[in-house]
């Protein structure tokens, strides 16, 4: 028998685990910056852009920062053009003279040697004094323009030329000498090879060592006008940024802290207006004194230089003429070139003197021409005598008469010189002197500026505490 079972109520499944959903991974710090700082970073930079004590920290940064680069700008500014105004002062132009001088000195030895032999066997003892010492002031000359050449090749080679020339050619003035003393006419002939010597190798050298120091002038003054004057408004332009960015800062806090007066950013826009007073005054006077050294002092020196070498080849060739006892046509023929080119640079003096110089410039020029005419007018006379067969009266007249006229123009021309060098160092000194100081001043300065108006600044700031 089957016995039924009835049904109970249906049976449900267990249910399925309810899923789990992982959290998400919190963002990863930056490197060094725990996650706990973010929000503090963040803070900062809201409270430097958006709160006043965030913005006057920013604004007083930027017052330091720009406060300082001025200050180092201006120094390395400063110290660029008062570099070069003491290059040309101290190297350029020296060098230019000392070679000028050893062409002077050289041609002023070999008339002194000529001179001397007019006498005959008994050479002029003043003459050759004259002669000696003309040769000692060459090699000075020479030690002094070796030594403020600098790193100029070409210019050394010149100097070793003029080295290795000068004990040559003295050896030639010495054997013309011996001959000249026992009475042989080749004396002449050494003279005249001595002479060549001067001419060829030793002349032409003194003007590549003045020519290269020259164009080193030409090229540091013409930066003092180009490169080194825009640096040089950059400065003043930095410095003028600095006094907007103090001015904008005291309007600014006296609108908002209604204040009449933050005493440390008006000194620190007292020491930013000093300071660029100071660079525009300075940079004016020094471009004005270079400019000035130039025009007056260098131009005068170069004539002079020139006037003085051709004066003195001249009168070299004045006693070369008479030793050729009327064989001597080709020499009053370089006698009269040399004169010629002494015109021209009279003229160009007389030019120079009228358009830059004072009365003492014109009374030096006039002395000098004057002296050069009467020289020349003693010339003409013994040429005159020698040419109406009295070589014996022209030999006197060139010892008694034209040499002591030449002597005159030598005091005259040298005195004109001497002055044009002084006016030129002290045009230079004061170029120099318009920069002194302002190096550190402008450190020191641009410091004082920015601890004044970072104090001003900060004094502000701490209102808010």
């Amino acid at each position: 028998m089957t016995t039924s079972v009835a049904p109970g109520p249906p049976v449900t499944p267990p249910a399925a685990p309810p899923s789990v959903t992982p959290p998400a991974p919190s963002p990863a710090a930056a490197p060094g910056v725990s996650a706990s700082s973010l929000p503090t970073v963040r803070q900062r930079l809201a409270e430097l852009t958006t709160t006043t004590p965030g913005r006057l920290r920013v604004e007083s940064v930027l017052l330091v920062a720009l406060a300082l680069i001025a200050g180092l700008f201006t120094g390395w500014v400063v110290n660029g053009r008062l570099g070069a105004t003491n290059r040309i002062a101290e190297e350029n132009v020296p060098v230019i003279v000392s070679a000028r001088q050893v062409q002077t000195g050289l041609a002023e030895a070999n008339a002194a040697a000529a001179t001397a032999f007019l006498a005959g066997g008994v050479e002029n003892a003043d003459q050759r004094q004259l002669y000696e010492d003309s040769i000692a002031a060459v090699g000075r000359e020479m030690e002094n323009a070796a030594r403020l050449t600098g790193d100029d090749q070409e210019a050394h080679d010149a100097l070793q030329t003029l080295t290795s020339g000068l004990p040559v050619y003295s050896g030639l003035i010495e054997q013309a000498r011996a001959n000249n003393r026992q009475g042989f006419p080749v004396s002449a002939a050494y003279l005249n090879a001595a002479s060549r010597l001067l001419d060829e190798q030793l002349f032409p050298a003194t003007d590549v060592v003045a020519n290269r120091a020259a164009e080193r002038y030409r090229s540091a003054y013409d930066d003092q006008r180009g490169v080194s004057l825009v640096l040089a408004v950059a400065a003043v332009g930095l410095n003028l940024l600095v006094i907007l960015l103090l001015v904008r800062l005291l309007l600014q806090l006296q609108r908002r802290f209604k204040r009449t007066l933050n005493l440390p950013l008006l000194v620190a826009l007292g020491v930013a207006v000093a300071l660029t007073g100071w660079l525009v005054s300075g940079l004016t006077r020094q471009s004005s004194h270079l400019a000035v050294a130039r025009t007056d002092g260098y131009q005068g020196t170069r004539l002079y230089l020139d006037a003085r070498g051709a004066a003195f080849g001249a009168k070299a060739d004045e006693a070369r003429y008479l030793l050729a006892r009327g064989a001597g046509q080709s020499f009053e023929a370089d006698f009269l070139s040399r004169a010629g080119q002494f015109d021209d640079l009279a003229a160009a003096l007389d030019d120079h003197v009228a358009a830059n110089g004072g009365s003492a410039a014109r009374a030096d020029a006039d002395a000098t021409t004057a002296a050069w005419d009467r020289y020349v007018q003693s010339h003409a006379g013994l040429i005159e005598l020698d040419a109406q067969g009295e070589r014996s009266a022209a030999v006197t007249a060139a010892l008694s008469e034209a040499t002591p006229a030449f002597a005159a123009f030598d005091d005259a021309s040298s005195t004109a010189l001497d002055h044009q060098q002084a006016e030129f160092a002290s045009e230079m000194d004061q170029a120099a002197g318009s920069l002194g100081g302002l190096r550190l001043g402008a450190l020191l300065g641009a410091v004082l500026l920015a601890a004044a108006g970072a104090y001003g600044v900060q004094q502000r700031i701490n209102e808010y505490r």
